[in-house]
């Protein structure tokens, strides 16, 4: 959301009217649209938010004219060199210390994790049963390349046969697809009517499915109708 009030504050983008917002998790994704006028555009977004996501060099922006003067947030060493260098190697010290310990922890829930499998692996049954396996016999990393194409091959078995389950008992829910003609402009106008300023996506979509092309192509004209009108505006000009 706060791409999309900074994207239509720009002047370069005045003429545009729509953006699409994508919320995606492996192979699995949300639409929505969001246009100029909408309610969740009310409100300005964070100064952080800000900060971190204007990145231009062609445009006359200044990050200070939007989020105000950051020196307030500016950490300052103090001190003289000796004693800044001293500090500097006191933050290496405990990011290190730090480091070490998130190591200790992650063995320690490997080797947990490992000792649970071993103590169900009686009860474990096909595809289960062999990556619970796999995990055991690999111990901790580094893993050889080998280990990690086994491990992969079998989880996404087991990953695909659910996932085959959930389209089954809820089609609708993950295969939401666009009405005949549907376009950005009538996903645009899309509205919660528990909540006026929020957004709403469509169902869950996956990648390569009838859904997903559908919704490609709807992008697709839009896409290819900016790009037309940005060739003729262009043209008028030369």
């Amino acid at each position: 959301m706060t791409q999309a009030k900074i994207l239509f504050s720009s002047p370069r983008f005045a003429a545009q009217d729509l953006v699409v917002l994508v919320a995606s998790s492996g192979e699995f994704y949300r639409l929505a649209v969001l246009s100029r006028g909408h309610d969740a555009l009310s409100t300005l977004p964070p100064r952080d938010d800000i900060e971190d996501l204007i990145i231009s060099h062609e445009e006359d922006l200044k990050v200070d004219d939007v989020t105000g003067d950051l020196s307030s947030e500016l950490v300052v060493l103090s001190g003289t060199p000796t004693e800044r260098e001293q500090q500097r190697l006191a933050a290496k010290h405990e990011a290190e210390k730090e480091a070490t310990e998130k190591q200790i922890r992650a063995r320690k829930a490997r080797a947990t994790a490992r000792s649970k499998r071993k103590d169900g692996l009686c009860n474990a049954q096909g595809l289960t049963r062999t990556l619970s396996q796999i995990v055991i016999d690999a111990g901790d990393p580094p893993y050889s390349d080998d280990w990690i194409e086994r491990c992969h091959e079998v989880n996404w078995k087991i990953k695909e046969s659910s996932q085959i389950r959930l389209f089954q008992q809820y089609p609708e829910f993950f295969e939401r697809e666009p009405q005949p003609h549907e376009s950005l402009s009538t996903l645009a106008n899309l509205r919660n009517p528990n909540e006026l300023e929020g957004i709403v996506f469509t169902g869950v979509i996956r990648i390569g499915s009838s859904a997903s092309e559908k919704f490609f192509q709807v992008i697709q004209r839009y896409l290819s109708d900016r790009a037309r009108q940005e060739r003729s505006r262009r043209d008028s000009i030369i």
